[in-house]
């Protein structure tokens, strides 16, 4: 599809900002980053930590994995005979423009000892606070009324609960889980249940759900064609043409006297679709669904966001206001953001992972 222009401006979501769109008359930009250090149960303020820049600190996004992000830190001998790497949380905030930028709150979840001749170093492996979410429920949980109040109910029961902003789902709750159940798993089920793509929390610390949505209809958030961000030599395509489905089917097997089941063809457009390949290729999902309207819902979201035909990786400088599930105008189309890898350092790259979108 073609994107509109508003006079000379690129139409998406996010404003103009000198210092990531990299117009034709910025030759250089300067920004670093700063990593604050807390404690994750008094809240106390701990000052700052000073990463070793070799090996660097880096920051993963992955919307495929219950706990999407991940940040690795190397830290000299003062700063890791000072951290607790029980209690302690590490913000991480990128200071470009006259901005500060935040990337998360990140709490260690591996901590590996580097004895140097200058003093021991500590490698440090760090999760977000999605971990404190996904740990196991010690009574059993059985939601009842709507899917968006069930999750919200099932987030209560942390201990010290995040934030939630969750788009609101009509659907109706089916099943229960036993204690020992993971609330990674339960939230997994529940949001496949609403319409929902997985959720992951934000640079502030929101744990965020947003329903399925078509990416190709979708207003940008980033133009990756207008503002030339992207690194020469840096972009690879792929493509899974030998099993990428273009038909799926959702089926309830929730025990309803009425046979739930809904189909979804992806667009015709697709270069596997059916008329395009010639035959069905089916993408079958077993689930405990209350309503037809619901079954459709999911095989709809699925035929939009769940078509991994043509894949993309491609390199940019550092920009902190990439999130989750962004739209990305690149090469005339658009794709879905389902990852990247920010090296957190000026001058270092920002790896994007992309799934083209079509209609």
């Amino acid at each position: 599809m073609t994107i509109p222009r508003v006079g000379t401006v690129a139409l998406t979501t996010q404003a103009p900002n000198r210092s990531f769109d990299l117009d034709d008359c910025i030759g250089q930009r300067s920004a670093t980053f700063r990593f604050d250090w807390v404690d994750g149960v008094t809240g106390e303020n701990k000052g700052q930590l000073y990463p070793l820049r070799d090996p660097g600190a880096r920051l993963q996004h992955n919307a495929d994995r219950t706990i999407p992000r991940t940040m690795r830190l190397t830290l000299g001998a003062d700063d890791s005979a000072a951290i607790d790497v029980i209690a302690d949380r590490v913000l991480p905030y990128m200071e470009i423009g006259g901005g500060s930028y935040p990337l998360g709150r990140y709490m260690v979840s591996s901590a590996l000892p580097l004895l140097t001749t200058g003093g021991d170093v500590t490698s440090l492996q760090l999760t977000d606070e999605m971990f404190r979410v996904d740990q196991k429920i010690d009574r059993g949980f059985a939601p009842a009324g709507t899917v968006m109040g069930s999750i919200i109910d099932l987030i209560a029961t942390v201990q010290d609960p995040p934030t939630i902003d969750i788009e609101p789902s009509e659907y109706i709750v089916t099943g229960g889980w036993s204690i020992g159940a993971g609330r990674g798993q339960i939230l997994d089920a529940l949001g496949t249940q609403g319409d929902y793509l997985r959720p992951w929390m934000n640079h502030d610390g929101v744990l965020r759900m947003i329903r399925t949505f078509d990416p190709a209809a979708a207003v940008p958030t980033f133009d990756f064609d207008y503002y030339k961000r992207v690194l020469r030599g840096t972009a690879t395509v792929g493509n899974d043409l030998l099993d990428a489905p273009n038909r799926f089917v959702v089926t309830s097997n929730a025990g309803h006297d009425d046979v739930i089941s809904a189909s979804s063809d992806i667009p015709v457009n697709a270069p596997n679709s059916i008329p395009n390949r010639g035959f069905v290729v089916v993408d079958s999902r077993n689930l405990q669904l209350t309503s037809q309207g619901q079954a459709q819902a999911i095989a709809d979201g699925l035929a939009t966001t769940a078509t991994v035909l043509e894949h993309a990786s491609v390199s940019t400088p550092p920009d902190p206001r990439h999130d989750g599930w962004d739209v990305i105008l690149w090469r005339g189309v658009q794709w879905l953001e389902t990852g990247w890898s920010l090296d957190m350092i000026e001058g270092g790259e920002m790896t994007h992972e992309l799934q083209r979108a079509y209609t």
